[in-house]
C-alpha cells in the first residue's frame, strides 16, 4: 500500500487585509516575521459545560469571535501599512477612530483560501520595540472576526 504524501509547507502563504475606510483596496502581506509565527489562531472554546447535582452533563454553546494574529517583520512595507491601520483605528483625546471593518483573506501555499469577515483590529504595537539582543522586535497585530468562509 502506498502512503500519501502530505505536504504541509507554509511557504508561499499570502494574506490580504482590507480596512473598509483606511485600505479599501487592501494591504498585501507576504513579508512575515522570522522569529514568530507568521499567522496564529488560538484554539476556540465552542461550548461551556458543567455537571448538575445528579451528575448529568450540562452543555451550552455561546457565540465566540474568531481570533487571528499576524507577526510582521519590523519596518517592512507591510508593517508600516499595518501601523497606519492601527493608528487610524486608535482613539485618544481629540481623535476618533475611523472604525474600519476588517476582512482578512488568507491564501495558503496549496491554494486554499479562507476569508475572515466583519472584523476589527484589536491589538497592535504603538511603536517598534527593541530586544536586548539588539534587534527590532517583531510586531504582532491581533484581529477578531465575526465569521469566516472558505
Amino acid at each position: 500500500m502506498t502512503a500519501l504524501l502530505h505536504d504541509v509547507s507554509a511557504t508561499g502563504m499570502k494574506i490580504k487585509i482590507i480596512g473598509s475606510a483606511t485600505f479599501p483596496s487592501g494591504i498585501d502581506i507576504s513579508t512575515f516575521a522570522d522569529d514568530g509565527d507568521p499567522l496564529d489562531a488560538p484554539d476556540m472554546t465552542m461550548a461551556e459545560y458543567a455537571m448538575d447535582i445528579n451528575g448529568t452533563l450540562v452543555l451550552w454553546r455561546t457565540p465566540k469571535p474568531l481570533e487571528a494574529t499576524i507577526n510582521l517583520l519590523p519596518n517592512s512595507d507591510e508593517d508600516n501599512n499595518m501601523s497606519i491601520l492601527a493608528d487610524t483605528n486608535r482613539v485618544s483625546k481629540g481623535k476618533a477612530s475611523v472604525r474600519d471593518v476588517i476582512t482578512m483573506v488568507i491564501t495558503y501555499a496549496d491554494g486554499k483560501v479562507v476569508v475572515l469577515e466583519n472584523g476589527a483590529l484589536v491589538s497592535a504595537p504603538p511603536i517598534v520595540g527593541a530586544s536586548s539582543g539588539g534587534r527590532l522586535k517583531t510586531n504582532a497585530y491581533k484581529f477578531v472576526f465575526q465569521g469566516k468562509s472558505n
